[in-house]
């Protein structure tokens, strides 16, 4: 049995389709998510830093994503979600390696990430 698995990335605007053969279903690895939707106590390891073009306002217009991958957000890196700010989950703690990070779900949602069990 060959299975499709159909999602939409609204922030790129793309359909993106994975389809899995009969041997890998089970353990085909879920395409990467943005960081900023996941929850407390989600665990895996950094896929990407997506450029998302947002300039920090300082005299180098350094972007979001430049600085995420300077403070360590570089593929393969493993992550885990300490906590949300209550109410509304803005922001959210993040270990990175043995760093804490607090990030607003709008830097967060410039890191893909693969998750762990997911």
């Amino acid at each position: 049995m060959r299975v499709s698995l159909v999602a939409y990335d609204s922030h790129y605007g793309k359909t993106l389709t994975i389809k899995t053969p009969d041997s890998a279903q089970s353990s085909h690895p879920m395409p990467p998510v943005s960081l900023s939707t996941l929850r407390k106590g989600a665990r895996g390891t950094v896929a990407d830093v997506r450029d998302d073009a947002q300039t920090l306002g300082d005299e180098a217009q350094s972007t979001v994503s430049r600085r995420l991958l300077e403070l360590g957000f570089i593929p393969g890196e493993a992550f885990e979600v300490i906590a949300e700010i209550w109410p509304g989950g803005d922001p959210m703690a993040v270990r990175l390696g043995n760093t804490l990070f607090a990030l607003r779900r709008r830097e967060a949602g410039a890191v893909l990430v693969s998750v762990e069990g997911g």
